[in-house]
């Protein structure tokens, strides 16, 4: 992989400036590369849908070891230099593209088994591994390289839990597998990062809800988590439009204490009121 000086030699010869707005902080470590690959436990396989491959970092290192490699880039002249930089694997297809457009514009792609591996830009990141997880057919395994916080936060337990944990659980069992200090990029950016394995998509338990029952399920921690520090019934009740003494009794019915606070309650519960909607919510 090079230095800094290569990688700012390569990027330069193509007439490339890393983009703040896109989140541009290229890695540059072949140590780190190849751990992520190993954390990503691929067969030869596996097709693996490798998200904002930059230069070719990572995608390099996963050719080897996987069937097919889908490398999907934004930047028009990073996706022109990944085929120069990975050789001739004839196993990698680049594609210029908005991940987002292209996982929402059409919902049937990426129908057969897949996996994901990818150090994503972090502006993007929580709206990319939502729809990923919570799309028709999401990915067998994905690991992903964040933030380190935005990767605890995605683990975080019962108590600490957020919009964004209970999103990422339901749709997966999530894991830290190693930190990435953050001198092993280019630019070097302002904080440190860590790969989070998500294992168990297609079995998670979101799978067990209708699309109706995510979609209510979702709205109530919005809801909720919009107040995290108030007390379960009394968000709810002035988010839902309904009288606290009736989503005090609904809550009791669930057996879920309507004194809780949001970060507090077990995925389980959440499942709960899901499946068993609030006086007057459908």
């Amino acid at each position: 992989m090079g230095t800094r000086q290569d990688i700012r030699a390569l990027l330069k010869a193509f007439g490339i400036t890393p983009r703040d707005t896109l989140g541009q902080h290229f890695l540059i470590s072949e140590e780190i590369a190849e751990a992520i690959v190993g954390d990503a436990q691929l067969a030869v396989a596996d097709t693996v849908l490798e998200i904002g491959a930059g230069y070719g970092a990572l995608t390099k290192h996963l050719a080897p070891h996987a069937r097919q490699v889908i490398a999907v880039e934004l930047d028009e002249k990073l996706a022109s230099i990944i085929r120069q930089y990975v050789g001739n694997a004839e196993n990698v297809s680049v594609v210029r593209q908005d991940i987002l457009r292209m996982l929402t514009a059409d919902p049937a792609v990426l129908r057969e088994p897949y996996h994901v591996v990818a150090n994503l830009p972090y502006q993007i990141t929580s709206r990319v591994v939502r729809e990923l997880l919570h799309r028709e057919h999401p990915p067998e395994r994905a690991t992903i390289m964040v933030q380190r916080e935005v990767a605890e936060r995605m683990c975080a337990p019962a108590g600490k839990r957020s919009l964004l944990s209970l999103s990422i659980q339901l749709g997966s069992t999530p894991t830290i597998t190693r930190a990435v200090p953050r001198h092993h990029f280019w630019p070097v950016p302002n904080v440190d990062s860590a790969v989070v394995l998500l294992a168990d998509c297609p079995g998670s338990q979101i799978r067990q809800l209708s699309a109706q029952r995510r979609e209510r399920l979702f709205q109530l921690a919005r809801i909720a988590f919009s107040g995290r520090r108030k007390q379960l019934k009394n968000t709810l009740a002035a988010g839902l439009t309904i009288p606290s003494t009736s989503i005090d009794a609904a809550l009791r019915s669930n057996g879920i204490d309507p004194k809780i606070r949001p970060q507090d309650l077990e995925l389980e519960e959440w499942l709960l009121l899901a499946n068993n909607p609030l006086e007057g919510g459908d």
